[in-house]
């Protein structure tokens, strides 16, 4: 499923879909994944259990007329987290984020284009929604050693690179944008 994300991404950044098509996609590919749920044989073999697409967000020249868009053209709640220059938008189990400019310290502002900053994934196990680190998944643990990343975290959730070099953050199945 990373391969068809990764290439959903990959049209979006250049040109071939719209933003619009690249949150329909997502959202069938991720409900799609759900549907069918995880092959017994790769589970075993697996790191952790990927439970859905936690959430998608974007850097963007304007937060607030993106998530209009999305509240007015298709009834998405809004809601605002613990960042006053972002706002998130429920989408069934997911929610989609946008982030504007000054959201994020170390990111450009405003951002030199629109961008996919990163997606979510909720996995499991993982010890609770207020821990901040994976002791509880051995296999995470050590896979997260032997690249060399952090095992805590002070947002309670990790963020990896994948092959490509985009952002997957990891995080419990009860995750808020408040922890």
């Amino acid at each position: 499923m990373e391969n068809i994300f990764e290439k959903l991404v990959q049209d979006f950044e250049q040109g071939k879909m719209s933003r619009r098509q690249l949150i329909q996609s997502l959202m069938l590919t991720a409900t799609a994944a759900s549907a069918a749920g995880a092959a017994p044989a790769a589970a075993d073999a697996a790191l952790a259990t990927a439970a859905f697409v936690h959430h998608v967000t974007w850097d963007v020249k304007d937060h607030m007329k993106c998530s209009a868009f999305y509240r007015d053209v298709l009834g998405m709640k809004l809601f605002q987290g613990n960042i006053k220059q972002e706002v998130h938008a429920r989408c069934g189990q997911t929610y989609l984020t946008w982030r504007g400019p000054g959201a994020r310290p170390n990111r450009p502002t405003p951002p030199v284009t629109p961008n996919v900053e990163h997606i979510a994934i909720a996995v499991d196990p993982w010890p609770g929604p207020k821990m901040d680190d994976v002791t509880g998944n051995p296999k995470l643990v050590a896979w997260l050693k032997q690249r060399g990343d952090q095992l805590r975290s002070p947002t309670g959730s990790l963020y990896v690179k994948d092959p490509e070099g985009f952002n997957v953050q990891l995080c419990g199945k009860n995750w808020t944008t408040e922890g």
